[in-house]
């Protein structure tokens, strides 16, 4: 068993998201005297996890033409509710809230996808990609 001082002791919101985790299913809970602690060095995996993911919403940001979506936004004149053609900033902000949407599920390695204002933020596990898009126009047919 793992020694005391390698566990850390978590409030009940906490633990519920770790409950969450697919991660964490197999790992168990020490509980002493009506309080939960959880092994230390999943705590670590989880952090170094969401810097690894962090990173790669800062490559997609450093490297995405927002300028070029501003262009086709004024074009078309295409505005967001209370802020008219967003800028620069409130694209930025906007990724980052569709990031913030998906994040848990990011962690836990499902497919999952937010979209909003024309963005749409993609997580395949199956490649480990982030992907970010800035759609005009969509059309899907699926078999019945």
């Amino acid at each position: 068993m793992i020694s005391d001082e390698s566990y850390r002791r978590v409030s009940s919101p906490e633990l519920d998201r770790y409950k969450e985790c697919v991660w964490f299913k197999d790992e168990a809970f020490l509980f002493k005297a009506g309080v939960y602690f959880i092994p230390e060095n999943r705590i670590i995996k989880e952090l170094d996890t969401i810097k690894f993911y962090e990173g790669k919403l800062q490559e997609i940001l450093d490297g995405f033409d927002f300028d070029k979506v501003y262009e086709v936004m004024s074009t078309l004149n295409w505005t967001w509710t209370n802020i008219g053609v967003p800028c620069k900033d409130d694209m930025i902000a906007m990724v980052h809230s569709l990031y913030n949407g998906i994040r848990d599920r990011v962690l836990n390695h499902e497919y999952c996808y937010c979209s909003s204002g024309g963005f749409k933020l993609t997580f395949n596990p199956n490649e480990d990609e982030l992907n970010l898009v800035f759609e005009l126009e969509s059309y899907s047919a699926y078999d019945d």
